[in-house]
């Protein structure tokens, strides 16, 4: 290296034959700098078992990288005929980015507001609450699948409070979004580790729990900066300190951001995702929703039944699960307790009679 950096500078190659030329017409620095490298190449590097020289070492991370332009150098290094004597190869099998929009029959009629409020630019934060069926989680899937395939450097992030729910939540909730959208062949859905990745771009969607907030922070795309945050089951978080964190440590970089959070509401007024949702700033759409403005077809007939069935047992039940109705004051033990007056003949009548005593520190 050192005699090619002090060498000094000569006039140009001029065209046809020159005297400084080798027999192959490439420059003499040219083939010492080709023998230099062969000789980096050949150095051993690891230590026992894990010895290896450095070209060794390049050719195994380009063989297991997940790029397909990384394994396709690999090949060519081995041997450049393996992609010259074969038309079909890696690069020609990966699809072309394209822009996605979402088909109107895949929104429930009740959500058209809230697609139109996303795109709207009015909004960085969405927050969808209602009760059970009424689609929320199916719509947010299809939006932030929409959002990252239109938005080439951006990249998302789902995360609820324990991270071992995930997999039957939130992920299964996005493959089953890429499938319904038809782009299936554009995406590598993996579970070790949990990642879905939009192949003609290699944008992710990442997938962490709150119970674990490091390795949230840890979260380090190879381009462009997370832009999509998805809280599902809001309120299962311990708190809006919890929420806020994730948000600090997720969302860096970008003049945009889509947070979206959504929950079935806790019975309780005074959760605290009940009252986070009372006071909410001119940049957040919410928007609730129940399972009533859902085509009977997308349910099936069980589902109905099922919540027919509460509702005629149990109002205040139904109300709550299917509706999304927050119907308690919180601090109820018994909630079928009637107070009334108990005359003397039915203590009289009391068989079995047993007494406790509630207690605890002032």
């Amino acid at each position: 290296a050192d005699s090619l950096q002090n060498k000094p500078r000569g006039k140009q190659f001029t065209k046809g034959f020159d005297p400084r030329r080798n027999i192959k017409g490439v420059p003499k620095d040219a083939v010492l700098m080709r023998k230099h490298m062969r000789q980096i190449a050949a150095e051993l590097i690891g230590k026992d078992e894990t010895e290896m020289t450095r070209l060794d070492a390049l050719l195994r991370q380009l063989f297991t990288s997940r790029n397909p332009a990384h394994n396709k150098l690999a090949l060519q290094v081995l041997d450049p005929k393996i992609l010259t004597e074969h038309t079909d190869t890696t690069t020609e099998k990966i699809p072309a980015p394209q822009l996605v929009a979402v088909p109107a029959d895949l929104i429930a009629p009740d959500f058209f507001a809230s697609h139109r409020a996303i795109h709207s630019g009015q909004y960085n934060e969405f927050v969808e609450d209602g009760g059970r069926g009424s689609t929320k989680s199916s719509f947010i899937s299809i939006e932030i699948i929409e959002l990252l395939v239109n938005h080439p450097t951006w990249h998302a992030l789902a995360t609820r409070q324990v991270k071992d729910t995930l997999r039957d939540s939130v992920y299964a909730q996005f493959v089953w979004a890429i499938n319904q959208l038809g782009l299936s062949e554009s995406f590598r859905c993996l579970t070790s580790p949990m990642e879905i990745e939009y192949i003609p771009t290699g944008q992710k969607i990442y997938f962490r729990g709150a119970d674990d907030a490091g390795k949230i922070k840890s979260i380090k795309p190879a381009f462009g900066h997370i832009a999509i945050l998805w809280f599902e089951e809001l309120d299962s978080f311990r708190g809006p300190e919890v929420v806020r964190n994730i948000e600090q440590s997720a969302i860096r970089g970008g003049d945009e951001a889509f947070i979206f959070k959504s929950f079935n509401p806790p019975r309780t007024s005074n959760n605290w995702a009940n009252k986070y949702v009372k006071t909410l700033s001119d940049r957040v759409y919410r928007h609730s929703s129940n399972y009533l403005t859902v085509p009977t077809d997308w349910l099936g007939k069980a589902f109905i039944d099922r919540a027919e069935f509460l509702k005629e047992v149990n109002l205040p039940a139904y109300e709550h699960e299917y509706l999304g109705i927050v119907n308690g004051l919180g601090g109820m033990v018994f909630e079928n307790v009637v107070s009334r007056r108990i005359a003397d003949e039915e203590i009289a009548e009391f068989d079995h009679i047993g007494q406790g005593l509630d207690w605890g520190y002032y």
